[in-house]
Parts: C-alpha cells; sequence; structure tokens
C-alpha cells in the first residue's frame, strides 16, 4: 500500500482568508484565525482580501506543499 501525503493530494478548498489586524480584535472576529497564526505554521500572504463590513482586513494566505 502506497503511503500518501499532503503535497500528492490536489487541493480541495479555498485559501484561508485569516484577519490580519492593527489591533486587538474580538473573537467572533477572529474566528477564522489572525494572520501570525497562519505565518507560524507555513502560509504566506497571495493577496489582500475584501474585509467584512465593519471588521478588520483580511487576507488570504496559502501553503506550499511541493
Amino acid at each position: 500500500m502506497r503511503s500518501t501525503s499532503l503535497a500528492d493530494t490536489a487541493p480541495t478548498s479555498s485559501p484561508p482568508y485569516p484577519v490580519d489586524p492593527a489591533e486587538r480584535v474580538s473573537p467572533i472576529l477572529a474566528y477564522p484565525g489572525v494572520r501570525a497564526m497562519y505565518e507560524r505554521e507555513g502560509f504566506i500572504e497571495v493577496a489582500p482580501a475584501a474585509p467584512v463590513p465593519g471588521g478588520p482586513s483580511r487576507v488570504a494566505m496559502v501553503l506550499d506543499l511541493r
């Protein structure tokens, strides 16, 4: 049986859009995560994302699994 790594599989979801807060945000707005959390795991920013009206800015991030 062949072992399959994540790098061998095609992505099945859209990239995460974490919050990129300039200051502390409420937990409900930070539900998808914050940018620093994704950066610690090796994700990189690829583009700004539209903010939620009245909420903090967001960024699109990806993780290179090659």
